[in-house]
């Protein structure tokens, strides 16, 4: 810390009318910590003032637990709804059915679908040129090539 300074004035006319403790005036800046601390007193709190940090916690936590509540609330019932969504998009046909009989739909649809492939049968597979498969709208021209 820097030590105090003493204001000086040249001019020794003017010390002499004014007194001691205006010629030695200590200059101390503002942000300079006191030299001595003062004692804290210990903080005491009455039974009173502990009643009403309770109650006050009481009502913020009660009121924190209602808001979380009300998120709680508004979160399932979207989840519900999505849910609900969801659930409308499947055919009431396939809702009610139980898991067995969508077993042997499903079981039965699946033999007749697999017919059998050319390598089973013993033959070679021929292959198709991309370009032929292509539709035409008129003769000659496929679909999407601009006219001339």
């Amino acid at each position: 810390m820097a030590p105090a300074k003493i204001k000086k004035t040249e001019d020794s006319s003017e010390l002499a009318g004014k007194d001691e403790q205006q010629r030695n005036v200590v200059l101390q800046s503002p942000s300079r910590t006191p030299t001595q601390s003062r004692a804290k007193k210990p903080l005491i709190i009455t039974e009173a003032q502990k009643q009403a940090l309770i109650d006050n916690l009481q009502l913020e936590v009660t009121e924190r637990a209602r808001k979380l509540r009300a998120q709680y609330a508004l979160q399932a019932q979207s989840l519900r709804a999505r849910i609900e969504l969801r659930t409308n998009r499947i055919p009431t046909s396939m809702r009610k059915a139980n898991m067995g009989e969508l077993y042997e739909k499903y079981q039965q649809a699946a033999k007749p679908a697999a017919p059998k492939t050319s390598e089973e049968n013993g033959e070679q597979e021929k292959v198709k040129s991309p370009v032929k498969d292509v539709k035409t709208t008129a003769p000659g021209r496929p679909k999407g090539v601009k006219r001339k």
